[in-house]
């Protein structure tokens, strides 16, 4: 199995869409070469941030048809495996292979709380039999939390090429760091505000929604820290709060959408848009984020 470079800055994909539900393949190839153009190292489609649970499975597996067959190569494509049981998750897993994605991405089973066996034995299933390096998936908002000790004994598995965490918790980041310590896997984040600190404490990156309004600025934070640039570095990531808070006011992923639309990119309506009854409370949000987006593509990096 080939290794994946599980490290750097992956954006995590939005899905554009042409029409309600359907996804919008010009645009999709349009934020591929954006993304790869301004420097990123990876791409994450099918994710929560790109509404995968709202696409049908086969849906799922044309988007990331799309993603590689848009990126050519030119850097790796690992999509999401979210799903409630082992029979669709090993659907995705060998659908992605087949389609040329380069690793999944796979969070625990979701919608049901299971004990600690169930999801290590879930996990298990999936990194035999998927085919493809595993990046595993802790992300306590949307799917049960997974415990240091056992991504520690799951990252020791052939087939596990990194963790990636949205825990948001400097606390469990490091407890993570420890228990994967000695395995050859990378440790990304996925909360928006923790680049440079995971860089800091011996991570390998992010893989976040940030990275897909602003992938310029995540890259040279980035790029900042590997020079040795560490002041500079953390500046420009602690002036991205006031963005971040903003994208996040509105119903997620309502202001990650209309960020790209800013930037220029036709996302068509989410697959649960603004409803009449809120637009008027949403419309000073998304003026936030054109301002704090103004504010941040400003800054010289």
């Amino acid at each position: 199995m080939k290794k994946l470079d599980f490290s750097g800055v992956f954006s995590v994909m939005l899905t554009p869409f042409e029409a309600p539900g359907r996804i919008n393949a010009a645009v999709v190839r349009q934020l591929v070469d954006f993304y790869i153009d301004k420097g990123v190292n990876g791409l994450f489609p099918c994710g929560s941030a790109g509404e995968a649970v709202h696409l049908a499975l086969d849906e799922r597996v044309r988007l990331a048809e799309t993603v590689v067959d848009g990126a050519a190569g030119r850097v790796p494509v690992i999509p999401g495996v979210i799903a409630s049981n082992v029979k669709d998750a090993l659907y995705l897993a060998h659908a992605y292979r087949e389609a040329g994605c380069d690793g999944i991405v796979l969070p625990p089973p979701i919608y049901y709380r299971f004990e600690a066996a169930y999801i290590e034995q879930y996990f298990e299933t999936v990194l035999d039999q998927a085919g493809l390096p595993v990046v595993l998936y802790n992300i306590p908002a949307y799917a049960q939390p997974i415990d240091a000790p056992t991504l520690g004994k799951l990252s020791a598995h052939p087939a596990a090429a990194g963790v990636k965490d949205s825990s948001g918790s400097m606390v469990d980041l490091l407890h993570f760091l420890d228990a994967i310590s000695g395995n050859d896997v990378g440790f990304m984040v996925g909360r928006e505000e923790m680049l440079f600190a995971c860089l800091a404490v011996g991570g390998s990156g992010s893989m976040s929604a940030i990275n897909a309004v602003v992938p310029e600025i995540m890259v040279a934070i980035r790029d900042l820290f590997h020079a040795g640039e560490f002041r500079r570095s953390s500046q420009l990531q602690n002036a991205l709060i006031p963005l971040i808070r903003a994208l996040y006011a509105p119903q997620v992923p309502v202001g990650f959408r209309h960020a790209l639309i800013l930037r220029g990119f036709d996302m068509g309506e989410p697959v649960h848009p603004v409803p009449a009854s809120r637009q008027e409370d949403t419309a000073p949000l998304l003026a936030a984020i054109k301002s704090e987006l103004d504010t941040a593509l400003a800054m010289p990096i």
